[in-house]
């Protein structure tokens, strides 16, 4: 099938126009749909306060329970990092996170 030269133009027209979508990937996402907003908040706190080697549990709202563990203190250039762990059920996950200006924290 051979496009004509305006059908392609305006095809090439709308993908340079399209938003730009960006995705950023959450403390606990390895966990898929059992985490919510609040999972991550919660996860975001345990890193921003919470001391090394001292583990923080909750029950979210649907019944799933995590603890996340702040194992290490480092930086990486001029922001502050930290290791954890995060446990939900059988399941154990080792992480790097960092922190943004605004406080929150990204997985590495």
């Amino acid at each position: 099938m051979k496009l004509s030269p305006l059908v392609l133009a305006t095809a090439l027209s709308a993908c340079a126009t399209a938003p730009q979508v960006i995705h950023h990937v959450g403390l606990l996402s390895q966990f898929g749909p059992i985490v919510d907003a609040s999972d991550e908040e919660h996860a975001n706190r345990t890193l921003e306060s919470g001391s090394e080697d001292l583990p923080e549990a909750w029950t979210n709202a649907h019944g799933y329970r995590f603890i996340v563990t702040p194992t290490r203190t480092f930086k990486k250039g001029d922001e502050d990092c930290r290791d954890y762990t995060a446990v939900n059920g059988s399941r154990t996950v080792k992480q790097s996170a960092c922190r943004r200006d605004d406080g929150t924290w990204f997985s590495l």
